[in-house]
């Protein structure tokens, strides 16, 4: 995918390190085996190889076989879709015989399934650079319709309506719907679902694109507050959150 197009379909890489904490938390409990994990907008595949693997290692399942029954990857590009591909049979001595790749728009698939992990870090397009799509999720997401957007927006909305009754998010993506007028119908949306922030604020997480960024927590079950750390600066190892009341939030 070259840099015009990456450009005008939001393409950011996460690094490892941040991927890898985001869905360390996010399996950390008790799992059975079967439950299914999302990627939205998987990329070359950084949190899908990552996912397959810590999956694996909680629960003895092989690694081929957590591809081929625990793992689903979308993206709008064909190409990424095949490098995601490769990159997980390069992970796997045996043969992947299945892959549950889908190749989409995710804010306009009609997936068949919920999920019980959605995880990722969803493309940034301002909605005016969305062009033919741009009608389409004004008139079908509520995160769309008042002013300046973000793609992303209408990703959270899709992703929670994806969950499994204790399913839960784990997106990194800006921070910019925490205080605009255009974020408004996100934060509603999103704050009676929230676990966790983790804003970095000025600290530049990508090495290619200079954003201002958070990782947010989501659970489907509804919560009565939530914790929050900003300030970060370059591990994961000393945050400290502070406990955030929704009933505070709700009144401003």
């Amino acid at each position: 995918m070259n840099a015009k197009i990456k450009k005008q379909n939001g393409v950011v890489f996460t690094p490892d390190w941040v991927a890898d904490f985001m869905i360390g938390e996010i399996l950390n409990q008790k799992l059975t085996g079967e439950e299914k994990i999302l990627d939205a907008g998987c990329g070359e595949g950084v949190f899908t190889a990552i996912a397959a693997e810590k999956f694996s290692k909680l629960t003895g399942k092989p690694l081929n076989k957590v591809i081929e029954d625990n793992i689903y990857f979308i993206d709008i590009s064909k190409d990424y879709i095949e490098k995601t591909k490769q990159n997980l049979q390069k992970l796997s001595k045996n043969k992947i015989s299945r892959y549950n790749a889908i190749v989409d728009d995710f804010c306009f698939r009609n997936f068949d399934e919920k999920f019980d992990f959605i995880i990722g870090n969803p493309p940034y397009v301002r909605i005016q650079n969305l062009n033919e799509r741009r009608e389409r999720l004004q008139k079908e997401y509520l995160t769309a319709y008042n002013g300046s957007i973000d793609l992303y927006f209408c990703f959270f909305e899709q992703a929670l309506k994806l969950l499994n009754e204790n399913g839960k998010i784990s997106f990194i993506t800006p921070n910019s719907h925490f205080y605009s007028a255009a974020g408004k119908n996100l934060r509603n949306l999103m704050l009676p679902h929230l676990v966790k922030i983790i804003n970095f604020d000025h600290f530049q997480v990508f090495k290619d694109a200079t954003a201002y960024t958070a990782i947010t927590f989501l659970q489907k079950e509804k919560t009565e507050g939530f914790l929050y750390a900003e300030n970060f600066k370059n591990d994961f190892k000393n945050i400290e959150y502070k406990k955030i009341s929704a009933k505070h939030i709700r009144s401003e």
